[in-house]
């Protein structure tokens, strides 16, 4: 078996996939995964990760495994990016690594190609921490990966077209199209490498040979086509233009796995980046963490950021917490997180 990876003229916008799907995204170890509701099998969840620049998740790690942890559902199964494929009892992740030269978290018996048919990786059917092997036709849910060094700001936009919106004054200057991007409580489309380029070309309408307004990091007035950039007059020409907003991305912790001992005192950092500006707070258990759950444990609130803070930590206060990242491009339960867990030590001293 092998899987043939089709190209896509165009890659699904943020807005498109919100409307069909909910999304758990957990950063961890430098890396983001994405658990995805749309049922596919192995190759069509492979080829779907590809699309959105990323891949099947590779959880070559015990963070990592935490991670797909917490966003797969109790009850759930999803795909993984391992598979034996290519040669039988030989799994191997999709960067080609061994999966039995590294971290393994197999559940009891597994994997056990039952009648032999079963050549995919997924997790979930003895719990969302323990992996299985299953045939790669059967239609599970998938958790998608990428590098946070490789996240751009393109890939978390949800975009609004001037000429496709009646209440929308279509076709404008520069300036105007800037500031009416503003009062929609949003800001023009911006391109700032040549990655994002790509990927605000493919989201443009298609069969359109329209040019739009965008924003730059160069003080120029720009415009795009699906063939170019192109710098232009600002007050004379009239175009339509790209409003966005950007879901949080980026949310970096300080120190995901600190150890403590009691009478500790610690801080983390916790940061996120999205348009507009996403709020950010720390949660555990559950809950969210203020002076009322407990006086020693509480979190200072910044622009973009929050900052845990444990004073006299007890043994108690180990654990898993969970530092959210939210704003008005998405609803709160897509949930966008990063991972800390805190390891309580006994005092040698």
């Amino acid at each position: 078996m092998t899987c043939a990876i089709a190209k896509q003229n165009s890659i699904p916008s943020r807005k498109d996939n919100l409307e069909r799907e909910k999304y758990n995204t957990v950063y961890a170890s430098q890396q983001v995964l994405t658990y995805h509701r749309d049922s596919r099998s192995w190759c069509s969840a492979m080829q779907a990760c590809i699309w959105g620049n990323q891949h099947l998740a590779i959880v070559n790690s015990e963070t990592l495994n935490l991670a797909s942890e917490a966003i797969i559902p109790d009850g759930h199964m999803a795909w993984l990016g391992g598979s034996d494929i290519y040669s039988e009892g030989t799994f191997v992740w999709i960067d080609s690594q061994r999966v039995s030269a590294g971290y393994q978290s197999w559940g009891p018996g597994e994997p056990n190609n039952h009648d032999g048919l079963e050549h995919c990786m997924d997790a979930g059917y003895q719990g969302p921490y323990y992996w299985n092997d299953s045939p790669c036709d059967k239609s599970f849910n998938y958790v998608c990966q990428i590098g946070t060094v490789r996240e751009v700001s393109a890939m978390y936009a949800v975009l609004s077209f001037s000429d496709t919106i009646p209440t929308y004054n279509s076709r404008t200057s520069f300036w105007n199209a800037k500031k009416a991007c503003e009062n929609k409580g949003m800001r023009l489309a911006r391109v700032e490498s040549e990655e994002e380029f790509k990927i605000l070309q493919s989201k443009l309408p298609r069969n359109s040979n329209e040019k739009y307004w965008i924003g730059t990091k160069h003080e120029k007035c720009a415009g795009i086509t699906h063939d170019q950039l192109e710098f232009t007059e600002c007050t004379s020409t009239s175009l339509p233009y790209i409003c966005e907003v950007v879901s949080p991305y980026s949310v970096e912790v300080s120190n995901e796995s600190p150890k403590i001992h009691e009478n500790d005192n610690l801080q983390i950092g916790c940061t996120a980046k999205g348009f507009p500006l996403p709020d950010v707070f720390w949660y555990k258990d559950g809950e969210r963490i203020t002076e009322q759950t407990d006086p020693n444990v509480h979190q200072s609130i910044g622009s973009a950021s929050a900052i845990l803070k444990i004073h006299r930590a007890q043994m108690g206060d180990a654990g898993q917490y969970r530092c959210y990242a939210t704003n008005t491009a998405i609803d709160f339960e897509l949930r966008v997180f990063g991972l800390l867990h805190i390891e309580g030590r006994i005092s040698s001293y």
